[in-house]
């Protein structure tokens, strides 16, 4: 990924000026330095054998739990590739581990995760320039666990504004402005900032920690939409 240092964030008038700067992009807050460009199943799991029968597993422990599918609103035995990919979203809302990267297009929920924990610590506000082959897509024809080329997945396929909105996951990717990265495994292993053939360009402000709270609280204020409480119920049965 080509990454370029821009202003760092002290205010909400500093998104003005991003604007002004910049093209439409999308957005990946991370509270803390220390944070990488990481979906959730390869920052526990760190060779690709692994991970990939990690997901496998993990997949098919999913189906096996009649509690999770009765939350969810499904059964296996009338679910289609749609369903599927809503299934795995909304386990990943509750904790599952999965190659899905979770960003979005709206800019003040970026930063809202970018000042939300860890406050002995800088947090990164990244936009994400994709190349034009990397399509936003709102249909998949392939299991995600069968994803083998990088690509931006649109929440429509998730049911929003449609009849299934109606899960806490849903409501979620809706307010949350949400897109979903998802990459070969292969690639997934590798934070995004790290990937040195990628053609994603990356631009990162530093949000300084002494302003980290000022900016959450102005954010909360704010927008109270994007900030949902977890579903403690699925999160027992998915952890």
């Amino acid at each position: 990924m080509q990454i370029y240092t821009d202003i760092p964030i002290t205010s909400l008038d500093d998104l003005d000026t991003i604007h002004e700067k910049y093209s439409y992009n999308f957005y990946r807050g991370l509270s803390s330095v220390q944070h990488r460009l990481l979906p959730s199943l390869t920052r526990q799991i760190k060779t690709l054998r692994d991970a990939e029968e990690a997901e496998f597993f993990i997949w098919n422990k999913l189906l096996e739990k009649p509690e999770i599918l009765r939350i969810c609103g499904y059964k296996p035995a009338s679910m289609n590739i749609r369903q599927e990919w809503e299934l795995m979203a909304q386990c990943r809302h509750a904790g599952l581990w999965s190659r899905m990267l979770d960003i979005t297009s709206k800019d003040i929920v970026a930063l809202y995760f970018a000042c939300c924990a860890d406050y002995d610590s800088d947090g990164i506000f990244w936009e994400l320039i994709f190349p034009f082959h990397v399509t936003l897509s709102s249909q998949m024809q392939q299991h995600p666990c069968e994803v083998n080329e990088m690509k931006l997945i649109h929440p429509d396929i998730f049911g929003i504004g449609e009849e299934l909105y109606n899960t806490d996951s849903h409501k979620n990717a809706m307010h949350q402005w949400s897109r979903l990265l998802i990459q070969p495994m292969k690639d997934a292993l590798i934070p995004l900032e790290e990937q040195s053939n990628s053609t994603i360009i990356g631009i990162k402000h530093i949000v300084p920690k002494e302003f980290k709270q000022k900016l959450y609280r102005e954010i909360s204020d704010l927008r109270k939409d994007f900030i949902l409480a977890p579903n403690n119920e699925l999160e027992k049965y998915v952890s």
